[in-house]
Formats: C-alpha cells, sequence, structure tokens
C-alpha cells in the first residue's frame, strides 16, 4: 500500500492520499508529491557521480525517481502522482493544469480564489490567480483521463453523458453548437485510439536501456578489454540482430493494433446543430452529447452511441466474434435509467459496421454519442490488451528468482577467483577483470530472449492451424489449463438449428395439441401462432438475402411466408412500417377479419406490419414484437421466449395443464424450446402512445400459444473434443443460457455427463415474507423416471420449475443409491488409475442462474462446493458467466473459456485463456480467436501450451546449466592461471549453445493429451534434483578428464610467468573438448519428448545440428590437426591416426614420425570420448530417475503426505470425507445451515 487515505479528517489536515473509484476494478490509491528543488540537486549530484547509473535505475523503476526527487503533499497541490492499482502495480502520473473557456463545464472549472483557504499554494496556482483564470486539473493513466471534481474534492475518472441518464433524456437531445462542442472537446479530448507507434530511434533506445541489453552491453565491454574481440564482436553482431528482429515485432504488433483502432479517425461524420442544420465534421472531433446522422449502408460507426430513431442492421463480428448481424432499434422513451449492458440492444458500439439502416419516410437514422475514444467498449478491449492484468503466472515468477540465484551463485565464484589471484599475486586490474567475467559467466545474458523460443514457434504453429492470439504470454498459461468452460449454443452445438415443429395449446381443452411439423400447411394463414412465427423476429433483408439469428431463420422458414422490405405504398399502416411479413400465396385476403369485399369494393391483401421490436435480452429471456394486421383496428403484441419466462407473464387461464410434462419431455430430450404467446392491445392505443409505452406494462397478461420446438445438434467435433479433455483431466463445464434439462441433454450426448455418472439438480429458492432461503439437492435420474411414470408435478416460477418437491417414497431409496454410485465412481477411477478427488468428478450439479445468485447471498459458505462439482451451468446471464469464472480463478483454476458471440465477451477475457470461435482473422473480443468454428481448436491449443511450458522448462535449465558449466570450467582454469580462448568461447556460445537453444523449441507437441499437467513451477523439489545432479555430474565429469591428464606419464604442467596467460595447453583442450560436449549432451537431456512433446529425432532441424556439431566436437577432440588447432587454439597430433603401415619398414607409418608419446596422446584423447559417452548415458538415465521421482510426488500417489495448495483440491478433500454431502431430498434453510 503507498498510502494511507484513513484519519486525516478527524486531523483536519488536507488528505495527501486518495482513493480513486473505490470498490471498482478501475481503483487507484494516488499519492501527491510536489518537487524539491533541494533533493532535486542532490539527485543530480549523486548521479553524476556515479556515471549515470542512478538515471538508469529511475528508468527502470520511475517511483525512485520520485521519492528521491519530490516531498508528499497535499493531493490538490500534488505536480505527480504515484498511483497503485488493485494488483498492486505503481505507475506515475503528471497533474497537468489548462485554461478553460466560458462553456466548460462548471464541475471541473476552478479558479484560485475558490481554494482561497489554501494555507500553501503552488507555484503554477499561483499564476492562475493573478488573473483569476478558470483551469482545468486533470491526469492521464492508461489512456482514461482524471479529473479534479469541485464538489468532491479529489479526482474522479472521466465517463461519458452515460452515468445517470434516463432513457427518455435521450429524445430530448437535439445537438450542440460549436462553441460546446468546443468546451467538450478539451474535456474528452479527440475521438481517437491512439496507440502509440514508436519510432525505431525511441524503440532502439528503451530497448538498449532494457536490463538485458545494458548487461550484455556491459559483458562486450568486459570481453573486450579481456581482449576477446572476435567473441565480442560477433556477440554484440547477434544482439543487434536480435534487437533489429524485436524491434521489428514490437512496431508490427503496435501497427496492427493501431490499424484495428484508427479506421475512423479520417472519416466524416454528419451532427445536428439544433433544428434542421447538420454540418459535417470529422470522426475524430465528436464528443458525448452530439447528435450523429447514420448513413444507409457501410458506415463505420466511431463511437459509442444511443439509436433515438430509425433500425440499424449492424455487423459487432469484430468487436464480438459473434458472425450473426444484429438489429438496433431506438432506445424507448421512457422514464427508467441507461445501462449499457441491459440496453445494449438499442446502442451502437465503436468500431462496428453499419450494414443497413431503416427509418421512417424521409426522417433520419439518429443517434445520440455517449462515449468517444478509450471509454468506448472498443477502447475498454483496446486498453485490456495495451494493459493486460498480471497473469500471476508461477513459472515467470521463479525465473526471476532463479536468476537471482545465479547472481548469488556468481558472487560465490567471484569471491573464490579473487582469493586464487590474490594468493598467486596477479594485478588489481587483472582481478577486476576476471571478477566481471566471472559475472558475465554465471549469469547468461541471453536466457531471457531463450526462453521465448517455445512461445514463438507455439505462435507461428498456432497461426498455421488458423488460430490467432494476440497475448503471447498466455500460450504457456494454456499448459496449465484445469478446468474448460464452454458456451453451448453455437460452441457445443451448430449455430443453426433444425425445426421440428410448434405445439399450440388445443382450442376445445387446456391442454397442448400434437405437434405442428407443418405450420404453413396445417395452421390457417391467420392463426395466432403462424403470425408469431413469422413476425417474432429481427430478421431483414440485405442485398436481397435474409439474414440473422440462426433459430429465427428456421422458425421463418417454417411459415413459408416472405419478408419485404417497406415500398412506396404503405399508408394503409396509417404509421410508417420498416418491415412487413406475409404468406407467400397471392389469393390470401382479409376476408377472415370481416370485411364484406362486395360493399367495400376493394381487396386487403392480407400482410402483417411490425411496428416496433422489444429487442431479447438475456436478462429478460424473451423478446417480442408489436405488430398491426393490414386493415385491422388493433395492435398485437407477439412475444417468445423461454417457457419459465412466458409462462410468468401469461395468464394463468391460458397455461395448459400439462405444461409441466410437455415441456419436461421435449428438454429431457435436448430440444430447444421456446414458448410463443401474444396479447391483442387496446384499439384506442395510438401509434404514438405505443412506441412510449414501457415494455414490463406491454409483456403482461398474455395469452400462451404454444411451444416452438427446435433440434439443436451437437457439432460433430464436440464429443471427441470433450472425452479427449476429460481423459487429460481437465474439467468441463459447460455455462450457458440456455435451458437446464436442455444443457443437461446435451451434456449427456457431448460425454460431459458420461453414462453412468449421475447429475444432481441443485434448487434454491430467495425468502419471500416469512419464508426462509431454502436449498433442495435432488437426484435428476429419479426426477426424469418419475416425470415419466408420474407425469405432471407442480412447479414454480424460478429453477424450481425443473426440481420440485418430492414426495418422501421417492426420496427414500436415494441415500443408499447415492452412496453405492459414489463408491462405484471410485472404484472406476481406481481402475483406471486416477485419482478420484482430482479427475473430473463423477458427481455431477445442475443449477441455474436464479439458484446460482440465491447461493451467493444466502449460502456462500456452500459456494465453493457447489462450483467444485457443478457441470451444468444453464440461464445463465452474461455478467453470471463473466462472475462465475471469476470465482472459479478464485479456487485456484486455470480457467479457460470457450464462446461465439457477444454474450461471452465477458467471460472470455475474465478467463485466463479465452478462445473466441470467429471468422475474423484478428479480434479484440479474446485472447486467441480460431477460424475453425468448433471446439477442436481446444485441444490443439492445450498442446501447444504445454508444448511450450515444457519447452521453456528444458531451454530455461539448460540455459543456467550451460552457464554454470562454464562457471565450473573457467572457475578450474582460474585456479591454474589460464583461461579458454577466443574462439573457444565463440565456438561454445554462439555455434553450440545460441544454434541448439533456438532449435530446441522447433519440436512439435505430442499428439495426445495425459491426465497430468506439465509443472508450473521452476522451483519444485523435481527440477532442483536435476539441475544439482547434473550440475555435480558435469563437474564431476570435467574434474576427473583433469585428473586422468594428470596421471598421464607425458603430462606437464603449466606454469606462467607473470601476467601471463598461456591457452594453448593441455588443460585448456581437455576442458573445451569436454565442455563442447556437455552443452550438447545437456541440450539432448533437456530436450523432453513425450507426453508432452514430439520425440527429438522428429525435430530435424534440431537433429541435424546436434549431429552436425557433434561431429565437428569429434574432430576437434581426436583429429585437431594444422589449421584447426591454431584457430581454436587447442594442442593438436602429430600424427594422423589414420595411416597406412608398410610391412617392409616394421610397421612404421609411412611419411610419419610417431612415437610412442603421441599413441598415448591419442589414447587419451580416446578416453575422453568414453567419458562423454559416460556423461550421457547417466545424464539421460538422471532425467529419466527425476521424471519418475516427480511422477511418485504427484498428490495423485501421496493424497494425504501433502497440503493442497489450491482452494479448490482442499474443497476436494473435504467433500471425500463427507460421504454424505449433499444431502438429496432434504430441503435446509439459510438459517439451519449456517448454525
Amino acid at each position: 500500500m503507498i498510502g494511507d487515505t484513513k484519519g486525516y479528517m478527524k486531523l483536519n489536515v488536507k488528505p495527501s492520499s486518495t482513493v480513486i473509484g473505490d470498490g471498482s476494478k478501475e481503483q487507484l490509491i494516488a499519492v501527491g508529491y510536489t518537487r524539491s528543488y533541494i533533493k532535486t540537486f542532490i539527485f543530480h549530484c549523486i548521479a553524476l557521480l556515479c556515471i549515470g547509473l542512478p538515471y538508469v535505475l529511475v528508468y527502470w523503476h520511475n517511483v525512485f525517481g520520485i521519492r528521491w526527487q519530490y516531498v508528499r503533499c497535499p493531493i490538490d497541490e500534488s505536480q505527480v502522482l504515484v498511483l497503485e492499482d488493485v494488483h498492486g502495480q505503481t505507475y506515475i502520473a503528471k497533474v497537468h493544469q489548462e485554461i478553460v473557456g466560458d462553456y466548460f463545464p462548471d464541475e471541473y472549472s476552478l479558479l484560485s480564489k475558490d481554494d482561497s483557504e489554501k494555507e500553501e499554494e503552488s507555484e503554477t496556482s499561483k499564476l492562475f490567480e493573478e488573473d483569476s483564470v478558470p483551469y482545468l486539473r486533470f491526469f492521464v493513466h492508461q489512456h482514461v483521463k482524471y479529473l479534479w471534481s469541485k464538489r468532491y474534492q479529489r479526482f474522479q475518472m472521466l465517463t461519458g453523458i452515460e452515468q445517470g441518464i434516463q432513457l427518455c433524456d435521450f429524445h430530448t437531445f437535439e445537438g450542440q453548437s460549436v462553441q460546446v462542442q468546443e468546451a467538450k472537446l478539451q474535456l474528452h479530448g479527440f475521438n481517437t485510439m491512439s496507440v502509440d507507434v514508436k519510432s525505431y530511434w525511441r524503440l532502439l533506445i528503451d530497448e538498449v536501456l532494457n536490463p538485458f541489453y545494458l548487461f550484455e552491453i556491459f559483458s562486450c565491454v568486459v570481453w573486450t578489454v579481456d581482449d576477446y574481440i572476435y567473441y565480442a564482436a560477433c556477440i554484440f553482431v547477434v544482439s543487434i540482430v536480435s534487437v533489429g528482429i524485436a524491434l521489428y515485432e514490437i512496431r508490427r504488433q503496435s501497427s496492427t493494433l493501431k490499424n484495428m483502432t484508427a479506421a475512423h479517425i479520417s472519416s466524416m461524420v454528419t451532427v445536428s446543430r439544433g433544428g434542421e442544420v447538420y454540418e459535417n465534421i470529422y470522426a475524430s472531433r465528436l464528443v458525448p452529447g452530439d447528435v450523429i446522422v447514420i448513413p444507409p449502408t457501410g458506415f463505420l460507426v466511431p463511437c459509442d452511441a444511443v439509436l433515438v430513431a430509425g433500425t440499424c442492421i449492424v455487423n459487432e463480428s469484430v468487436l464480438t466474434g459473434e458472425s450473426a448481424p444484429e438489429t438496433k432499434t431506438p432506445v424507448p422513451d421512457l422514464d427508467e435509467p441507461y445501462c449499457t449492458d441491459i440496453h445494449k440492444r438499442h446502442t451502437l458500439f465503436c468500431g462496428t459496421q453499419i450494414l443497413q439502416t431503416r427509418y421512417y419516410g424521409q426522417d433520419k437514422v439518429l443517434a445520440v454519442v455517449i462515449r468517444t475514444g478509450f471509454t468506448t467498449a472498443k477502447g475498454e478491449l483496446v486498453r485490456s490488451i495495451l494493459y493486460p492484468k498480471p497473469i500471476g503466472f508461477k513459472f515467470y515468477v521463479d525465473s526471476l528468482k532463479f536468476v537471482l540465484l545465479l547472481f548469488g551463485v556468481a558472487l560465490c565464484g567471484i569471491t573464490y577467483c579473487v582469493y586464487v589471484y590474490i594468493t598467486k599475486g596477479a594485478t588489481l586490474w587483472e582481478i577486476i577483470i576476471r571478477a566481471c567475467d566471472m559475472l558475465t559467466i554465471v549469469v547468461p545474458p541471453a536466457m531471457p530472449a531463450a526462453m521465448t523460443v517455445g512461445t514463438v514457434y507455439a505462435q507461428s504453429r498456432l497461426r498455421r492451424n488458423g488460430i490467432f492470439c494476440i497475448s503471447p504470454p498466455r500460450i504457456n498459461v494454456c499448459g496449465k489449463l484445469k478446468l474448460m468452460c464452454f458456451d453451448k449454443t453455437g460452441t457445443l452445438t451448430e449455430g443453426g438449428l433444425e425445426f421440428c415443429g410448434v405445439a399450440p395449446r388445443s382450442k376445445e381443452e387446456n391442454v397442448f395439441a400434437d405437434l405442428v411439423r407443418d405450420p404453413a400447411l396445417q395452421l390457417k394463414q391467420d392463426d395466432p401462432v403462424l403470425v408469431t412465427l413469422a413476425a417474432c423476429h429481427t430478421l431483414t433483408r440485405i442485398e436481397g438475402q435474409l439474414i440473422g439469428d440462426p433459430l429465427e431463420l428456421e422458425m421463418f422458414k417454417s411459415t413459408q411466408w416472405i419478408l419485404e422490405e417497406p415500398g412506396a405504398d404503405v399508408t394503409r399502416y396509417d404509421v410508417m412500417t420498416p418491415l412487413v411479413v406475409k404468406p407467400v400465396t397471392r389469393d390470401t385476403f382479409l376476408g377472415v377479419h370481416g370485411f364484406d369485399f362486395a360493399e367495400t369494393g376493394f381487396e386487403i391483401p392480407y400482410a402483417v406490419g411490425i411496428v416496433r421490436h422489444f429487442p431479447f435480452s438475456s436478462s429478460l429471456q424473451r423478446m417480442s414484437v408489436v405488430v398491426r394486421t393490414l386493415g385491422s383496428a388493433h395492435m398485437e403484441l407477439l412475444c417468445k421466449g423461454s417457457p419459465e419466462m412466458i409462462r410468468t407473464l401469461c395468464l394463468s387461464t391460458s397455461v395448459p395443464d400439462d405444461f409441466a410434462k410437455v415441456l419436461r419431455s421435449y428438454t429431457m430430450r435436448g430440444f430447444r424450446v421456446l414458448a410463443l404467446a401474444h396479447r391483442i392491445l387496446d384499439r384506442r392505443l395510438t401509434w404514438h402512445q405505443m412506441h412510449r409505452m414501457k415494455r414490463e406494462n406491454m409483456e403482461c397478461n398474455l395469452k400462451f400459444l404454444g411451444l416452438l420446438v427446435m433440434h439443436n445438434t451437437l457439432k460433430p467435433e464436440t464429443t471427441p473434443v470433450i472425452r479427449q479433455l476429460r481423459n487429460a483431466n481437465i474439467r468441463c463445464v459447460m455455462v450457458t443460457g440456455d435451458n437446464l434439462l436442455t444443457a443437461i441433454n446435451v451434456g449427456r450426448d457431448c460425454d460431459m455427463l458420461p453414462v453412468g455418472e449421475k447429475v444432481i439438480l441443485v434448487t434454491a429458492t430467495a425468502p419471500k415474507g416469512t419464508t426462509r432461503a431454502s436449498i433442495t439437492y435432488s437426484l435428476a435420474e429419479m426426477y426424469e423416471r418419475d416425470v415419466e411414470e408420474s407425469g405432471v408435478l407442480s412447479s414454480s416460477e424460478s429453477d424450481a420449475m425443473f426440481t420440485e418437491s418430492w414426495p418422501d417414497s421417492v426420496f427414500q431409496p436415494m441415500e443408499n443409491i447415492s452412496r453405492m454410485w459414489r463408491r462405484q465412481a471410485l472404484v472406476s477411477d481406481a481402475e483406471r488409475g486416477l485419482d478420484s478427488n482430482h479427475l473430473t468428478p463423477r458427481l455431477h450439479l445442475a443449477l441455474g442462474g436464479k439458484t446460482l445468485d440465491v447461493i451467493r447471498k444466502h449460502f456462500p459458505h456452500l459456494l465453493q462446493r457447489i462450483l467444485v462439482r457443478a457441470t451444468i451451468l444453464a440461464r445463465m446471464t452474461p455478467d453470471q458467466k463473466t462472475k462465475v469464472v471469476e470465482e472459479f480463478q478464485e479456487l485456484g483454476y486455470a480457467v479457460g473459456f470457450c464462446g461465439d458471440g457477444a454474450n461471452d465477451c465477458g467471460a472470455l477475457k475474465a478467463a485466463h485463456v479465452g478462445i473466441s470461435l470467429s471468422d475474423a482473422e484478428a479480434s479484440v473480443a479474446a485472447p486467441f480467436t480460431a477460424k475453425a468454428g468448433n471446439i477442436s481448436c481446444v485441444p490443439t491449443i492445450v498442446r501447444e501450451g504445454r508444448c511450450a511450458l515444457v519447452t521453456s522448462f528444458g531451454v530455461f535449465k539448460y540455459m543456467a546449466l550451460y552457464s554454470l558449466i562454464q562457471f565450473i570450467s573457467v572457475l578450474i582454469l582460474y585456479s591454474l592461471r589460464t583461461t579458454l580462448g577466443d574462439y573457444m568461447f565463440l565456438y561454445h556460445d554462439l555455434f553450440i549453445t545460441t544454434t541448439v537453444a533456438v532449435l530446441m523449441g522447433h519440436t512439435d507437441p505430442y499428439p495426445n493429451l495425459v491426465v497430468h499437467r506439465p509443472r508450473g513451477s521452476l522451483l519444485t523439489s523435481s527440477n532442483m534434483l536435476s539441475l544439482v545432479m547434473q550440475i555435480a555430474l558435469t563437474a564431476a565429469i570435467q574434474l576427473g578428464a583433469l585428473l586422468l591428464l594428470m596421471l598421464q606419464p607425458w603430462y606437464h604442467p603449466i606454469h606462467p610467468d607473470g601476467d601471463e596467460v598461456i591457452i594453448p595447453c593441455w588443460e585448456v583442450t581437455v576442458i573445451f573438448s569436454i565442455g563442447s560436449f556437455q552443452y550438447l549432451i545437456l541440450a539432448l537431456a533437456f530436450s523432453y519428448g513425450p507426453p508432452y512433446r514430439q520425440p527429438f529425432y522428429t525435430n530435424k532441424l534440431f537433429l541435424f545440428a546436434l549431429i552436425v556439431l557433434t561431429a565437428f566436437s569429434l574432430v576437434l577432440t581426436l583429429l585437431p590437426i594444422g589449421p584447426l588447432a591454431n584457430f581454436f587454439q587447442v594442442m593438436g597430433i602429430n600424427v594422423n591416426p589414420f595411416h597406412w603401415y608398410s610391412e617392409d619398414d616394421g610397421g612404421i607409418p609411412i611419411g610419419s614420425t610417431r612415437s610412442d608419446e603421441d599413441d598415448n596422446m591419442y589414447l587419451f584423447r580416446s578416453c575422453l570420448i568414453l567419458l562423454v559417452i559416460l556423461h550421457t548415458t547417466v545424464a539421460l538415465f538422471i532425467e529419466n530417475l527425476v521424471a519418475e521421482y516427480e511422477s511418485s510426488q504427484r498428490p495423485a500417489n501421496h493424497p494425504r503426505n501433502s497440503e493442497p495448495k489450491n482452494k479448490y483440491k482442499k474443497v476436494e478433500q473435504e467433500l471425500a470425507l463427507e460421504k454424505d454431502w449433499p444431502p438429496l431430498g432434504q430441503a435446509s434453510t439459510s438459517e439451519i445451515l449456517s448454525l
């Protein structure tokens, strides 16, 4: 915490800190600072004495600069602010002051005389005070503007006009004058989402000042001073190339994002200036409150705006991933507060494409601007890309800890090196150089770049598979995915539905009639059921093609009616009508309405005009339209929606007696069921009165018409993918807005609820009057059997409609049955060799959104248990989907969410791994966008995530051991007063290490997903055991080789004089030769294969590099002849071992001067190869041993020996001990349970 806002009121002292946006996700704690010139002077003096190092520290962590140059002050006098967000991250924001004009909003217009009670004025404020000029105080944080409010005496986040405005208020907007617009332009800023695309020079400076590159520059300087000229030059060139590639990639991504956000900046928009005065302005100058004219087609919406006149057909795929166009209708003229989520069907969002507009007569399609720039919905998504919330992935945290550990090792090595050189009388300069050299060896500068190799390759492979990732760090997180949430419609099932029929209410009895499979032939053309099927939708024609929601398309096609855009002659509807539907037959007239054609003298064709839409709302679970049949004296309201909701809106006498039985018979078989209803409106209701009526006043006292039955088939890829994920111990959860029983049936069909595994329906009812909140658990199988055998059951008006009270005779055997199948489930797990505590639970809970809300409020202590066991979550609104994802994350799950529509945007952003099924190549809807349109992309992403994570682990361990091997080598040689040569370092670092580290990540993922996930932490016992054993083995082999050298009869130790460094000697040659092979051995050992990656030999580039480098190292060890030995400064050989012998010369090689000492030396070189073979064998054995140790240490093998770290595992353990939970058939109240 950087500031404390408590207690200052009691002391009557101006606060130096404040909380901005208290309780929201945008919450900031702000602490005010003003410059101290004395501290600033001292800081610059110290910085000059320290050769600018303090400047670099301030660049890395700018809070240091504030603490060293500024002092705390009251927040209203601050020049800069130190901000801390909800994640604990700190930022610096400069407070700006600007002179404002007369039309500027008074709330934020400040005058120095208003602050005359201040004891001390800032210098800037005193300047303003002289002329009493009004001014504005503000700061900008992450593209959001915060202004000082006179009323609240604190900074507030600037929003649009959507806060606290009523729906009817939008209809009072007539446009703004130029003066008001200019004042608001100063307040809100230009309507742009300017993504900063830095110049290459600026990027270069930023990269060079990065700690990684500064350390690399320091290393190159040390190597140059130490006469490693060629090595330093090569590393410098490689670094330049690396920087260039990094700069190009950063600039390319920034440019791509800028292109996605800047398409509307240069476009022209027509705005109203009041009355009939209109003006064309640049879209970048739009401000909240402007009234804009929407062109007929092809308009890219430049802001968030509320539609007040006309209708728009909008493509929102780039923003939401939803492929079907959306129909936007004018906001109703009602006295209720505006909410974007609730009224999104009346809101045009920035970045969406207008496909078509409809208007009344010659009127224009108008919208009121409510948000601009980064405050728009698109702006918020772009900001989430630019400033993602911290992932908190343990791998990244542990990697930093390990680098610090390497620095500790480097300090130990430096200490030993200094001791050795002091005892041998080295100069101070040589000691300093050797100490710095040791530091550059232990901490490899290439480690950060090498760790990203796996992610880069994975992103490239995903792109080839049609999966686009805009957040590469999320790829590694995919490897730890523990729970995957799926939307149902369009994700698990086909987006389109097959029309099965309509079950109308019988006219003779209060029951359902038989299913009507062909309504166009079996129903009369004026039948309200047929009219509802034909008119209750938001379909439209664009360029002659009927488009809209797939369900509504199938529903409309079943009527065999036609839809017409408004023509010239629509006066007989009394008002201009946007859409007309009518039967396809031309001989259909309105004789059924009682017109006497002989008297009237003309025939009126049968047609229905749609005069008002109430768009579908997830929270209301329905949509409706107001229609008027041509020639009719009254209007009708037609409604369709979820059966549970429509039933509550209908007259009880119109609801069939067998409603519950028939509905369940369809939903339990997986049909998508909607209820139809209508209401004949009062003939005295005028067109204007109708448009002013509230929705709830019209959608009441309906007459029930029947049930629309649709078949939503599973996508062919769904079931295999769900099985694959379940077999991989990835829990699958369905989070849908559909009916609970339909969701259960789909869950069974796709194997999310496998055969033999039981489902328990959870029902919670909120308190009403004296009735307490209660919760009941019902076995779904017993419920379904009871429905089939006993028929109709009583039903409530909430989720309880599907899980009513059960007779005691039904519940008596439930407890014994549940115990039996719990035991069977555990046996099944044991037979499969899997841990029942950590697999997808055999006990599945199914509940609705209302039940979940009641549990959160009245049974919070049960929430975690229910979430751990829940598999089906139905009737979920978009906000509920987002909230449940966050609750899963709080339980410790790495959560993924896969969806295809606008309703899933919040959940896609909240999840660790959000996957949007969209045709768009790049979308801001989610970190991952899959063009395939089905969930087959999920295993691909998980496989790539696991492969990338294991690759990152392997490369990190390899780079760490590479530095430690070189550290051991140099430490040994330093103790002998020698070191490796320039080209030796170059061969090790550039040709071996860099090559294999880059190519290690090129291995493809393993095709199958296994039960256990790869480790997410570097600092585990298995990883540390592997590193320690490999380090010990490496040191033992090097020391063994050196000892073997010293035992040779021809060996003569070196004796350097003074500062002399003798490199061409046997000690250096042995360490260099053994080290060359050790780098290759460890690359092989850490190139993990199955079960997360393909075997290393499938990586052809890596295999080729290993073979070539091994062959070359063999040549350097066994045959360092002539120039090759001189170039690498190794001990050469005097004779070619592959020579010919002459029998006449007594077995002496032809042309040879070979001696016995030469033979012994070559035999020694061969022994070094044997040591290499031994090292290879033991190193691979160690990795296999560690893998077995890691497997034995899994919680599944020691469930009681370790305390779970994640909450969901603790809950699983608790549930494992409570065999009787949940208590089937027992209704429990909140008060009883709380005791």
